[in-house]
């Protein structure tokens, strides 16, 4: 705050005023976006998609903190060594750097807010669901995606556990 009051201005957002984006049963609604934050973070509702998972690598951001608070259904978080369910009302926060998966295990969507710090991470959901429009019925159809995916996440400065450490399931 300066003497002339706060360094950046007040964001007050209805649901319904948010950029909504998806594919299918995935859905993402912007509620903060970085440009609004100063870069500190970025929020999204999203609507995960019954039976989705990450993609089967082990991921780390390295340059941002990721947390998680579900408001419908259920969110598995695999951790290097643990698996977590989180129910409604569950949270998560994953520091950067820390390997981990996450998947929605049930046969119904779940529904979460999703923060990013920094927030310039959220851009990468915008490519992933362009790119799973042009080349899938589904986001998470990797058979068709999963090579454009691993490219933006490269893009988006994560990084990725060799298959071969892994255990795969969901």
């Amino acid at each position: 705050m300066t003497s002339d009051g706060p360094v950046l201005p007040a964001v007050v957002r209805r649901a319904e005023e948010a950029e909504r984006i998806g594919h299918g049963a995935e859905q993402l609604s912007y509620l903060l976006e970085p440009d609004e934050t100063g870069g500190g973070l970025a929020l999204i509702e999203r609507v995960v998609a019954p039976n989705f998972a990450t993609p089967p690598q082990f991921h780390a951001h390295p340059g941002h903190d990721w947390l998680a608070y579900m408001l419908d259904g259920t969110l598995r978080v695999k951790l290097e060594d643990r698996v977590v369910e989180l129910p409604r009302g569950g949270s998560a926060f994953v520091p950067r750097g820390t390997f981990f998966r996450w998947s929605n295990p049930r046969n119904a969507p779940a529904r979460g807010l999703f923060f990013y710090t920094p927030g310039d991470f959220v851009g990468y959901f915008r490519e992933v669901v362009y790119l799973a429009r042009r080349r899938a019925e589904r986001v998470h159809d990797y058979d068709e995606t999963l090579g454009d995916i691993l490219k933006a996440q490269d893009r988006y400065g994560l990084v990725r556990r060799p298959l071969d450490r892994l255990v795969l399931e969901a």
